[in-house]
């Protein structure tokens, strides 16, 4: 598992330096290549909890509209005594998705939303849902995006052979390159 994390840290940086010497801003927003690194914390479904990395890469064909692609690594757990727990196994998620970006407003600090959909493989297998809204803070070519969303996951719940939904609230902190 530490090397898979580490793996991914290695790719995300070498994409951030390569990316961003592509990239010249334009009113906020260039047209074209876009890449995206976003550190994400998940709160809910009963007391099960889970962390994770996304990465999406894509075009940009406004100051406006962003779509793309990308794949994430998320890490849950839930704790030992909750309801949660008793049927459901700690997972690892590998979500591979679609990506929309909208920004409101092609100024320097701009309202922001963002949407996934995809499939999760490896541990959870199933659907995999995400939105958020936040505030696009542009530095320069690059920017910063603080957010606070909703995500939703099948997970295959033990000892009840079946899958459920679960949903989760989430924070996150993305990077723009």
């Amino acid at each position: 598992m530490k090397s898979i994390k580490f793996f991914m840290v290695a790719v995300l940086s070498v994409l951030c330096l390569t990316a961003s010497a592509q990239r010249s801003a334009t009113n906020g927003t260039s047209k074209g290549y876009q890449g995206f690194i976003e550190g994400k914390l998940a709160f809910g479904g009963g007391d099960y909890s889970a962390a994770g990395v996304f990465t999406s890469h894509g075009y940009q064909f406004n100051p406006y509209v962003f779509f793309g692609g990308g794949a994430g690594l998320m890490v849950g757990s839930s704790s030992a005594d909750g309801y949660v727990d008793r049927y459901i196994d700690d997972k690892v998620m590998v979500p591979i998705y679609a990506n929309i970006k909208i920004n409101i407003l092609n100024k320097k600090i701009s309202p922001m939303i963002d949407g996934k959909l995809g499939y999760s493989i490896s541990d959870a297998k199933g659907l995999f849902f995400a939105t958020s809204v936040g505030c696009r803070i542009r530095l320069g070519n690059h920017a910063i995006i603080p957010s606070l969303g909703y995500k939703a996951q099948q997970l295959d719940v033990k000892y009840l052979d079946k899958t459920e939904t679960y949903g989760f609230t989430t924070l996150g902190c993305t990077f723009e390159f």
